[in-house]
């Protein structure tokens, strides 16, 4: 089901996600207001922008799958260990939904088609709301940002939570309750030894 831009921003602002106009799409700021300790996971792999680029990690692209997949298994073991029921794919704090466009692409035009099947034209802020049951979409969604084409972001509305994978082969979490999302990352990362939980104060 579509969402639109206005409906995305109330149910982020009734999850205490209130976008920072001042810092927006800010690498040295933070997206959100208030929400200042920055944490989530990467692979020790440190791909950038896919098994493509010949900076970052130096592998295979069946090695790049292999990793995709043990972070889409976290994914998929974190959303039932919170019994999230929905998911909200929209570009979020980001100014548009692909880092690059390129027609030639497999993953830029399988999320092309995706956007348009659901009524979201290019360049909208608009979103999709989709039933847990859909996470075959994981798939698509997190070898679009890890390949630096999409920038698609994650929002959990049960949770508050909203998750942005990135080109650098990593997720950060935004979330009003970092202790209780901190909690549950790092209980489930015992289980995926080649992951790893970061985390920074924007202001130590």
């Amino acid at each position: 089901m579509k969402v639109d831009k206005v409906d995305i921003s109330k149910t982020l602002m009734a999850c205490g996600l209130q976008l920072n106009l001042h810092d927006f799409e800010n690498d040295f700021g933070t997206p959100y207001v208030g929400i200042n300790d920055i944490f989530g996971i990467h692979h020790v792999h440190d791909w950038y922008f896919g098994y493509e680029n010949e900076s970052g990690y130096s592998g295979t692209r069946r090695q790049f799958y292999a990793d995709m997949g043990e972070m889409i298994s976290f994914f998929n073991q974190y959303i039932a260990e919170r019994s999230i029921k929905e998911f909200i794919v929209a570009p979020f704090h980001k100014v548009r939904q692909f880092e690059f466009i390129d027609e030639d692409c497999d993953i830029y035009q399988e999320i092309k088609l995706f956007l348009m099947s659901h009524n979201v034209r290019s360049n909208s802020h608009a979103g999709i709301k989709l039933s847990i049951e859909e996470t075959n979409l994981f798939e698509m969604l997190f070898e679009g940002a890890f390949r630096g084409v999409s920038l698609l972001s994650l929002f959990f509305p049960e949770t508050g939570t909203l998750i942005s994978p990135s080109h650098h082969f990593g997720v950060p979490f935004f979330t009003a309750r970092p202790c209780v999302e901190k909690k549950a990352i790092k209980l489930l990362l015992n289980s995926y030894p080649n992951l790893k939980f970061y985390e920074k104060d924007l202001f130590e």
